[in-house]
């Protein structure tokens, strides 16, 4: 028989479950939900990151162009900040950083698109994805500004207590609790610095070839 604590923790948790499986339009209705929205941000931003830098190798295997490489060399460093650090600020319900973050995922295919007249479809789901995160990073702000750390009685304001005892333990804990309130607020100029990179970077890149096809 569980004492009305522990059945009040284990409907919390089945809802969170649920929710879960709206995913891919995010609802945010307490710290819960705060906590589920701003996870999937950060996974979405590592993920994509460790996906790019393994793209990244494989074109400097690939390319026998020096200068492509050469380019592979100085973008990548600034990726993998972009990401991590964009990581962390959604991670702290920043809007502007998820705004910056699905205009980077929309520079993909705008290139793309520029380059070869013709959209990739795995590019458009991936600034697809980053429009959900976008919302999901504006709904937890929103939240967050009409509560307090006194209003939420469950933990500490942007974490839950629900999940299980592993996940907030040891490295994970300290990646996605411990650092973003860390590192978000003294390397974010770092995030825009890194973001303005790439994206002039990319502006170049079509400069480039565009000059380049002219004047042949």
């Amino acid at each position: 028989m569980l004492s009305p604590e522990d059945e009040a923790i284990a409907e919390r948790r089945s809802r969170f479950v649920g929710r879960q499986l709206l995913a891919f339009w995010p609802m945010v209705d307490d710290i819960d939900d705060v906590d589920r929205v701003s996870l999937l941000g950060y996974g979405t931003c590592i993920v994509y990151a460790v996906w790019q830098s393994i793209v990244s190798v494989q074109i400097v295997f690939q390319s026998g162009d020096a200068d492509e490489r050469l380019a592979i060399y100085l973008i990548t460093p600034c990726m993998l900040i972009f990401y991590f650090l964009g990581a962390n600020a959604v991670r702290r319900s920043s809007v502007p950083a998820a705004a910056f973050l699905a205009l980077a995922a929309f520079a993909v295919p705008f290139v793309t698109y520029m380059e070869r007249r013709s959209f990739h479809a795995l590019e458009i789901g991936v600034f697809v994805i980053f429009l959900i995160v976008l919302r999901g990073t504006w709904l937890t702000s929103k939240w967050l500004s009409t509560h307090t750390a006194d209003d939420v009685k469950t933990g500490p304001l942007r974490i839950s207590n629900i999940l299980p005892l592993q996940i907030r333990t040891g490295v994970g804990r300290v990646m996605v609790d411990a650092w973003p309130a860390r590192v978000w607020p003294r390397c974010q100029i770092l995030f825009w610095i890194a973001g303005i990179v790439m994206l002039s970077a990319a502006l170049l890149g079509l400069v480039m070839d565009h000059l380049a096809t002219h004047i042949r």
